[in-house]
């Protein structure tokens, strides 16, 4: 399962995926963080990067939820994260994951997995692409009826409802094949 932590040059893309392309709106150039790489300080003169942690998943909850969480846990330790913020982008993670895998791949041909998190100045931009049905979570997802006592509730669908919760302008988009899920985090407030 390939973690990728690197950072990425201020361009566009063509994929769908990078940065520049879709819902995200890249980073002024002045707002451009360092990022440490093997080499050191990935900040220079002629490059402005941005932190950025990719991960291609396992199609399998026993796999890919420990991996993606450490993965997540790590990368926001390292970029100043608090561990409240950790903790919403690992719920929210946890359960667009949870949800394809056991529902969006039940008839897929391929299934392909990812997470991108990149670190901007103000926010975190969260990327979760998938190759399941098409199904918008945000618009789609039955609303759960939270004031039920819990022996009247239905099991599922709080997931939804939390990460909405939790990330108030969620972007959904299906394109090439793929679901594509945009995430903002503020870095100001918890």
């Amino acid at each position: 399962m390939p973690i990728h932590y690197h950072s990425e040059r201020y361009i566009g893309g063509g994929d769908g995926f990078g940065v520049g392309d879709g819902p995200y709106e890249p980073a002024r150039l002045s707002q451009a963080l360092p990022v440490v790489e093997s080499t050191g300080l990935g900040l220079s003169a002629t490059k402005m990067t941005l932190p950025r942690l990719s991960i291609d998943l396992e199609p399998e909850l026993a796999s890919a939820l420990p991996a993606m969480t450490e993965a997540v846990t790590r990368f926001g330790k390292a970029n100043g994260l608090s561990e409240a913020q950790i903790h919403k982008l690992n719920l929210a993670l946890d359960e667009l994951a949870t949800n394809t895998i056991e529902y969006g791949f039940a008839e897929a041909e391929r299934t392909e997995l990812r997470v991108e998190l990149i670190v901007e100045a103000d926010e975190v931009v969260v990327r979760f692409e998938d190759t399941g049905a098409a199904f918008n979570p945000f618009e789609e997802a039955p609303e759960p009826d939270v004031h039920a006592t819990l022996a009247d509730r239905q099991i599922g669908g709080l997931g939804v409802f939390l990460t909405k919760t939790l990330f108030p302008n969620p972007d959904y988009r299906r394109s090439d094949g793929f679901n594509r899920v945009t995430l903002r985090l503020p870095l100001k407030g918890d």
